[in-house]
């Protein structure tokens, strides 16, 4: 158990990574995992997802590991984008992390926020042969909704839980014990309360990726998660710090610029929207997205 998903990956940064050590992770990347990496002195090498299907080239993954790789980290579902990978991209992944030696770390605090039934969430450590070489964690923020409760929990082979677990201590001396117990009893609710767990953000989706049409931009529409990019490039600002202002000044509706997910862009032409919100602050973001005509800079 451990002080929230961050918690589990500081923890395992700490463990694992030295200076000069690289970590490949996917872009685009939730910043947090940039930022933990960064924080022990190791380097990110990253790997580009392309669209429209966020998919990654075998030659790309193979060529980003070095005798420096000490762990492959991505979130599934991923943040921002919503990529949810499939079976055969998780045994490459997997396959390559065993012949480089290398610790693979999924993060899957998504794992039950999904589009539909086409994209289903598969853990990389239930793959034959890949339990040994990875570590999952996930939280109870994303799952049941309570991110102020600080609860998650890291799962890997036996002969690394103890060192992790210290290295917890040491960071973080425990995740709240009250709501350690009520989590517990949370994770006993049965299959219909994790089934149904998609569902109110699957309307959620349709409606926001609706406005986001009618308003000019393109969403891009996730697999999984609760986050969609959109290309604001056809509404002319300049770039993805003008087109979040101008959103704002505009029509009063916040996103994230894209680059913040981009480590490697200044400008990516998009920007990310989240519907994590209540029926009525949705309904009211997108009444106000349609409200008006959206004009950029150019």
């Amino acid at each position: 158990m451990t002080g929230g998903a961050t918690g589990a990956l500081e923890c395992i940064c700490k463990c694992f990574l030295e200076a000069g050590d690289e970590v490949i992770l996917f872009e685009p990347i939730y910043q947090y995992h940039v930022n933990l990496v960064l924080e022990r002195g190791a380097v990110p090498r990253f790997i580009r997802l392309q669209q429209p299907d966020w998919s990654f080239n075998l030659d790309d993954l193979e060529s980003a590991f070095s005798d420096k790789t000490k762990l492959f980290v991505f979130a599934n579902p991923n943040n921002p984008c919503g990529k949810v990978f499939t079976h055969d991209e998780l045994l490459a992944i997997g396959q390559a992390c065993k012949r480089h030696n290398v610790i693979a770390v999924t993060d899957e605090v998504y794992e039950y926020i999904l589009s539909d039934d086409s994209s289903p969430h598969i853990t990389l450590a239930s793959l034959p042969g890949m339990f040994e070489t990875s570590l999952t964690l996930s939280s109870a923020s994303k799952t049941f909704f309570v991110t102020g409760w600080r609860v998650g929990w890291l799962i890997g082979p036996e002969d690394v839980m103890a060192p992790l677990g210290v290295k917890s201590d040491e960071t973080y001396v425990c995740a709240p014990a009250p709501f350690q117990h009520a989590v517990a009893h949370a994770l006993r609710l049965g299959d219909e309360f994790f089934n149904g767990i998609r569902l109110p953000f699957q309307r959620r989706r349709r409606a926001l990726s609706d406005a986001l049409n009618a308003a000019g931009l393109q969403p891009l529409d996730p697999q999984g998660a609760y986050y969609t990019l959109a290309d604001y490039t056809s509404l002319g600002f300049d770039d993805d710090v003008s087109a979040m202002n101008g959103l704002i000044e505009q029509v009063g509706v916040g996103a994230v610029p894209g680059k913040a997910f981009f480590p490697s862009q200044e400008k990516t032409g998009m920007l990310r929207f989240c519907f994590a919100v209540t029926d009525e602050t949705l309904d009211r973001g997108c009444e106000l997205l349609t409200s008006r005509s959206i004009k950029g800079d150019r």
